[in-house]
């Protein structure tokens, strides 16, 4: 399955490069119409299940509507929309990654995490520091609430939690809000706060923003024996002096070195069976979440150990 979705990961992959060589001559309605094609017949061909996963007249009106508004979207509008045709597939492989930098997809220079209690900064480039920390109420004049409800379609996750989890980024995309019709500028974003505070932002390259670090407590970081999990997908340790196991999963998927996710998934059955522990605490506030069938095993094994 993995090896199909990084075949038809490189398809788009090669469809985006190839729209991209065509920008500055702006390529025509046939040669968009050949490239959403030539896509659409590799996703049926590659995709399990491809038809009992769509709803054929959705996707049918989809593609025509995308297909009519081509000589009057924009280059990034079109990219995005058939992202969102893309995802009525359900299927995360099926994914048109926005920080190539073959399309050049501007973002703000702000990194936000949405907490119980709102939608926060966490960090911001250097010309809007005084920032930090306020919480956003409105983008481009719309309530947190319904821009996700308007982006939702337009991000590629498999459960809702990841959605959750990527909107921060996605959200603070200029030209993908007006794909969404949350905005009217492609290069700038308004924002409100509750302290009363309004802002514009302009949107820059996608290196501005990796450069930011959101600080959460614990993130590849255990604060408790200052233990420093930088680049692990997965770790445990116990809170000191007490019999409290602390779980992060940061990713489900193998460690680039170390113990496999698998492996992980054991020591911690391993560790929960032996009675040394009287809580537990799951931390995937870092990880973007993944179908339930992936961690089933640790499920179990803490479910056994509520029960006990």
């Amino acid at each position: 399955m993995m090896n199909v979705l990084n075949i038809l990961t490189v398809i788009i992959l090669m469809l985006s490069y190839n729209a991209y060589a065509q920008k500055e001559s702006q390529p025509n309605k046939k040669q968009w119409i050949e490239d959403i094609d030539f896509l659409i017949d590799k996703a049926q061909d590659i995709v399990p299940g491809f038809d009992s996963r769509i709803d054929k007249t959705v996707f049918s009106n989809l593609t025509e509507q995308l297909k009519q508004n081509l000589e009057t979207n924009s280059f990034e509008e079109i990219v995005f929309d058939i992202q969102y045709l893309l995802n009525t597939i359900e299927d995360e492989g099926c994914n048109i990654i926005p920080f190539q930098k073959e399309l050049d997809i501007k973002v703000l220079p702000i990194k936000n995490y949405w907490f119980n209690d709102g939608f926060f900064i966490c960090d911001v480039s250097t010309d809007y520091k005084n920032l930090i920390g306020e919480q956003i109420i409105k983008i481009n004049g719309i309530e947190i609430d319904e821009v996700y409800s308007k982006l939702k379609g337009y991000l590629n996750a498999d459960n809702e939690h990841y959605k959750k989890y990527i909107f921060p980024v996605y959200s603070m995309m200029p030209s993908l809000l007006v794909a969404a019709g949350i905005g009217n500028s492609a290069t700038e974003i308004q924002l409100q706060f509750s302290s009363g505070k309004e802002a514009s932002l302009k949107g820059k390259s996608i290196t501005e923003y990796v450069k930011l670090n959101r600080q959460l407590a614990n993130d590849e970081y255990f604060s408790f024996t200052k233990t420093d999990h930088q680049n692990e997908n997965y770790w445990f340790e116990y809170v000191p002096e007490t019999k409290t196991l602390f779980i992060q999963l940061q990713k489900i998927a193998n460690n680039d070195n170390g113990v496999s996710f698998s492996a992980f998934i054991e020591a911690v059955e391993t560790e929960i069976k032996k009675g040394n522990s009287d809580k537990i605490i799951v931390d995937v506030r870092y990880g973007g979440g993944r179908k339930r069938i992936q961690t089933e095993s640790i499920y179990r094994s803490i479910t056994r150990f509520r029960n006990h």
